[in-house]
């Protein structure tokens, strides 16, 4: 029985001593040295040898309500992306149940100058079925938005500018459910809104679309439609 007790004496001092260290370490993460260095460590870590990533003005809350001035995105050619001002809102110990839920992400503005480079050829084999990323627990994002989307014309072959709001859910054994709505800001006004839900074991996907633009509107040019008419669109 001592040695039981001995051995238990010892396991809840070895969890103290764990949780005393997480405790020193999410302590110190609320500093500012501390903060300088989990952006160093993010950027280390998304960053590849083809793609640097870097992190300006990381603040707020760790982990929970972060803030970060800048992320911006460059290959070998340059930079390619850039977002500003971002709200990250989540709640970290539901990951003890499970789920990953984010309650908000949000940017002020995102600039795309084009499309990442890529050396790699496509693969010429491959599989028509739509293919869903198995993860480890369930993730629900309550809401979604930037506020200026700037596309360069090397994007999509003329400019636009956007706005973006959406959520997203797999809590639904074997579904995942997605709300997507993007509107045009800049020139002619236009919107679409995607509504779909997609079950992983049937591989049935179900997808109402309403699309709605003006005259000489974004869609029209795109798709090359003669005279750039007014598009009513509802799937």
């Amino acid at each position: 029985m001592s040695r039981a007790r001995t051995i238990a004496k010892r396991c809840a001092w070895a969890l103290a001593g764990v949780l005393g260290l997480l405790l020193l370490v999410l302590a110190f993460l609320q500093t500012g040295p501390g903060l300088t260095a989990l952006e160093r460590s993010l950027e280390g870590m998304l960053s590849t040898p083809g793609q640097l990533v870097e992190i300006d003005g990381l603040d707020g809350r760790v982990p929970d309500r972060l803030t970060v001035d800048q992320i911006t995105i460059s290959d070998t050619a340059g930079e390619w992306l850039s977002v500003t001002e971002i709200s990250l809102r989540w709640r970290p110990l539901r990951l003890l149940g499970g789920l990953l839920h984010v309650e908000q992400l949000s940017a002020t503005d995102l600039s795309l100058a084009r499309l990442p480079d890529n050396d790699q050829a496509p693969s010429k084999e491959g599989s028509a079925d739509l293919i869903v990323p198995q993860l480890p627990f369930a993730l629900r994002l309550d809401q979604l938005s930037v506020e200026a989307i700037d596309l360069q014309p090397a994007v999509i072959g003329t400019p636009a500018g956007l706005r973006l709001t959406g959520s997203f859910s797999t809590e639904i054994e074997d579904t995942v459910q997605s709300l997507l709505a993007i509107e045009r800001i800049d020139g002619p006004s236009g919107s679409i809104t995607v509504k779909s839900t997609y079950a992983l074991t049937e591989q049935t996907l179900d997808i109402d679309a309403q699309l709605h633009e003006p005259a000489d509107g974004l869609v029209a040019r795109l798709l090359g439609i003669a005279g750039l008419p007014e598009v009513d669109l509802s799937l």
